[in-house]
């Protein structure tokens, strides 16, 4: 038996995050830990000038190894999810901000230009809504091919809102 509406409206689907973004930070950490690790060991070894050599230790872990490490964290542990009613941006799966579908005042559809190899054109899609909260404020929310598998269950659940108020969005269909 199908779903009713209401069960159908509530129910939340989480997009993917992409997995090469995450996986890459790791790789980028692992390769670079190495050449880190023989910064660290230079410093141990060094007499002259070893406030200098201890800054470039702890720079080089920092953008190196902690960057990306930190990179990674952020893409595996945020997200977007959707319902029929409502679209959130979640952390460690909690709600952090989010829009009823209803609120929305735009909706905005497009790609971006890529950064050549690193991001392929696949990857510059986007969808940004503009909606505003219960106590009349502003919100923005964009949703990424950068950063997620599939904008797709977005997309369908955008789809009857857009077509019921067609001046919500000008790049709907392009």
């Amino acid at each position: 038996m199908a779903p009713s509406a209401a069960e159908a409206s509530s129910t939340w689907v989480e997009l993917e995050p992409r997995t090469a973004l995450v996986a890459g930070c790791l790789l980028v950490a692992a390769l670079c830990a190495w050449p880190v690790w023989r910064t660290w060991r230079a410093w141990r070894s060094t007499h002259d000038r070893r406030g200098l050599a201890l800054l470039t230790a702890i720079g080089c872990t920092l953008i190196f190894v902690g960057a990306p490490l930190a990179l990674a964290a952020d893409a595996g542990t945020s997200g977007v999810r959707v319902s029929g009613t409502r679209v959130e941006t979640t952390r460690f799966g909690e709600p952090r901000t989010g829009v009823d579908l209803a609120d929305l005042t735009s909706v905005e559809v497009g790609c971006e230009g890529s950064l050549g190899p690193l991001t392929p054109g696949r990857w510059d899609h986007y969808v940004r809504l503009t909606g505003s909260t219960p106590s009349g404020g502003r919100i923005e929310i964009e949703v990424t091919t950068a950063r997620f598998e599939s904008l797709q269950p977005l997309l369908d659940a955008l789809e009857p809102v857009v077509r019921e108020r067609p001046g919500l969005s000008t790049t709907w269909g392009r």
